[in-house]
C-alpha cells in the first residue's frame, strides 16, 4: 500500500526526521485557514497515493491568500492517478539552497535491501539513476553507524552534513523494517540556507500482505489507492485486481496460476477481462458468494466466467455460494451469461446443484478454452 504523504511525515516525525510545518485541508475553507495559519509562503500538495504529483499538475507553490483560494479550488476539483483529491497539504514552503535524494528499498536483482543517496535529488532523479550511490546490507543484521558515516563520506557529502545524513539513514532503515515496507524514500532532502536538513516529500510503500500488522496506522478511506470493490474484496480476504481497459468479461478463478492461464485464454481469443479475482484456498460458501456478488458489480461486465479447481476447495460449497448469489435479487442481472468450469473435490454434488440454475453454462469436461469460447459465444448473442 502506498501510504499518503502526510501520513508518511507523521511517521517520519515519530521517529526524530525534521519535516515541514503543515495542516492537512479536507475542503476549501480548511485550506484557506490552514494557509492563514501558516502565514508564509506555502506549498499545496494533492494527497493521492501516487508519485509524480508534481507532473501531474497536483502541487502548487503560493504567496498570498487569493492564490491558495484560488489553486486550492482547482486541487479539489482534479482526479490524479485514478484517485479523486479528497485531502490537500498545507505545508510551509522550503527554500532550498540543495535538494538531495535518500531511500531505502529492495533491489529485486540482488534480492538485498539498499540504501540509496545522490547529492542531486528532485523531480528527475530517476533520470540520472547512474548517479546513485548503493549500500547493501544483510536485513539480520542491523547496520553500524560507522558504516553509515563511512557510506555517506563516500558519497563526498560535505563533512558538517555527514554525520546527519548518516542518521537520517539510520532512522529510514529502522521504519523500513518496523512497517514491513518495500519502500521509503525522501526526495527531495533539502538542505536550507540556514542549514537545516529536513523531508520536503515523504514516501513508504507497505507491502499489502503485512497490513494485518499495522491496524494502528490512519488509513481512512482518502487514503487508499484501491478501487472501492478492490477494498472490499480485501476485507474478505480475496485477490482483486481491475482492470481498467474496457474489459466486459467478469472473471473468478481459483488461483493465481489458473487466472492469469484463463486470462492468456481469453486474450488469444480476443476477448477482454474486466478484472482478476482469486479465491484464494479454504473457500467457503459464503467467501464464494462474496466473491461472485463483487464481481457482478462490476458495472460494463457482459458476461461472467468461473474457472474454479475443487483441490483443497470444496466444489459442493463454491457451488452452493454460486447459487446463493444468483437467488439474491439484488445481484440478478437478466441475461447476463454466467458459464462455471468446475472439477474436482465433490464435483458431482455441485454439479447437481448449479444444472437447475437457467442462467448458468455448466463445462464439466474440457479445458479452458471451452469455457473461454463458451462467455464469447454467450456473450456475442446478447450483442
Amino acid at each position: 500500500m502506498f501510504l499518503s504523504e502526510d501520513v508518511c511525515k507523521a511517521i517520519f516525525k515519530e521517529y526524530g526526521i525534521p519535516i515541514p510545518e503543515g495542516r492537512v485541508a479536507r475542503n476549501l475553507a480548511s485550506l484557506t485557514k490552514s494557509f492563514n495559519y501558516l502565514s508564509r509562503p506555502a506549498v499545496l500538495k494533492a494527497l493521492v497515493n501516487s508519485g509524480g504529483r508534481g507532473k501531474m499538475g497536483g502541487i502548487f507553490f503560493v504567496d498570498n491568500l487569493d492564490d491558495a483560494a484560488i489553486q486550492g479550488k482547482h486541487l479539489f476539483s482534479l482526479h490524479l492517478a485514478n484517485q479523486a483529491v479528497r485531502a490537500v497539504l498545507v505545508e510551509e514552503r522550503l527554500f532550498p539552497k540543495e535538494e538531495l535524494y535518500l531511500a531505502v528499498t529492495i533491489d529485486p536483482y540482488e534480492s538485498k535491501p539498499v540504501i540509496l543517496f545522490s547529492l542531486e535529488g528532485g523531480i528527475n532523479v530517476e533520470e540520472a539513476e547512474y548517479k546513485l550511490e548503493r549500500l547493501y546490507f544483510d536485513p539480520l543484521k542491523p547496520i553500524k553507524d560507522a558504516d553509515l558515516l563511512r557510506f555517506a563520506r563516500d558519497c563526498s557529502v560535505p563533512a558538517k552534513y555527514s554525520g546527519q545524513i548518516a542518521s537520517l539513514m539510520k532512522k529510514i532503515e529502522r521504519i523500513f523494517f518496523d512497517y514491513d515496507a518495500l519502500t521509503v524514500e525522501i526526495n527531495p532532502l533539502v538542505i536550507t540556507a540556514d542549514n537545516n536538513i529536513i523531508a520536503a516529500d515523504a514516501k513508504i510503500i507497505i507491502d499489502d500482505s503485512a497490513l494485518y500488522r499495522h491496524k494502528t496506522l490512519d488509513l481512512p478511506e482518502t487514503h487508499s489507492s484501491l478501487h472501492p470493490l478492490e477494498s472490499e474484496a480485501q476485507k474478505a480476504g480475496l485477490s482483486l485486481v481491475i482492470i481498467n481497459d474496457g474489459g466486459e468479461i467478469g472473471l473468478l478463478c481459483g488461483g493465481a496460476g489458473l487466472g492469469m492461464a484463463t486470462m492468456d485464454t481469453l486474450a488469444y481469443y480476443n476477448g477482454k477481462t474486466a478484472n482478476f479475482l482469486d479465491t484464494g484456498g479454504g473457500l467457503s460458501e459464503e467467501k464464494m458468494a462474496t466473491a461472485l456478488q463483487i464481481v457482478l458489480s462490476i458495472p460494463q461486465i457482459k458476461g461472467v466466467l468461473i474457472n474454479v479447481f475443487g483441490g483443497i476447495n470444496n466444489c459442493l460449497y463454491m457451488a452452493r455460494g454460486i447459487v446463493k448469489t444468483i437467488n439474491d435479487e439484488k445481484y440478478h442481472k437478466a441475461n447476463l451469461p454466467i458459464v462455471v468450469k468446475m472439477q474436482g473435490h465433490f464435483q458431482e454434488e455441485g454439479w447437481a446443484m448449479l444444472e437447475k440454475l437457467e442462467s448458468v453454462t455448466l463445462i464439466k469436461e474440457g479445458c479452458i478454452d471451452d469455457a473461454v469460447e463458451a462467455v464469447l459465444s454467450l456473450v456475442s448473442k446478447n450483442d
